[in-house]
């Protein structure tokens, strides 16, 4: 596709190659989506769904060109990089940023590893799970608790619950309702441990 577009005159070369990676990186997003949907659409409707410009610019464009044609090609081309980036703009407020994915996963692998040590502290109704989950997901497991209430007491344990995180969020609660209650149970627990 990209030899029959050089073969129109004012083509410029470094910005065809520049489109096609923009529209390579948008069709190989599409393609991915659109797997599935292939899957099923041949399945249940019994229809192929075919990946050839023709058919995406028949699909997303509605329009039916000669193919062999390189002027017409540039042309059509240059229609489904319009379609495409304008369609990816319209993505982007929907789109996760990657340090959100990031922030997501290292709190469920901090809390499936901190998690069973916190257990006890549900078992004796010390906290509640979702309580325990945000500390075993802030990176705090029962040790770590003991140890702060030894060292300062019922205000360190509250200081680490509501001091801020790297995004400005609480690390584990700032809600003075569950504060108030989880703290004193929490000193309560291990003092008389």
């Amino acid at each position: 596709m990209l030899g029959n577009n050089m073969q129109v005159k004012g083509i410029n070369f470094h910005h065809s190659v520049w489109e096609c990676q923009v529209v390579w990186q948008v069709i190989s997003l599409c393609f991915q989506m659109c797997g599935l949907f292939t899957s099923v659409q041949e399945s249940v409707c019994g229809q192929k769904v075919l990946y050839k410009q023709e058919d995406i610019a028949r699909a997303l464009l509605g329009a039916a060109y000669s193919a062999h044609d390189a002027s017409e090609d540039a042309m059509v081309l240059g229609k489904l990089i319009h379609y495409l980036i304008v369609l990816s703009i319209d993505l982007m407020p929907f789109t996760f940023p990657a340090k959100a994915v990031y922030s997501s996963q290292l709190y469920s692998r901090e809390k499936t590893k901190n998690m069973p040590s916190l257990r006890p502290l549900v078992f004796n109704s010390v906290c509640k799970t979702t309580t325990s989950e945000h500390i075993a997901g802030s990176g705090l497991n029962h040790q770590h608790l003991k140890c702060i209430y030894q060292r300062e007491g019922e205000d360190g344990l509250r200081n680490i619950f509501v001091i801020k995180n790297c995004e400005g969020q609480p690390r584990v609660t700032n809600t003075k309702r569950t504060l108030d209650s989880v703290n004193p149970a929490l000193a309560l627990y291990f003092w008389k441990k």
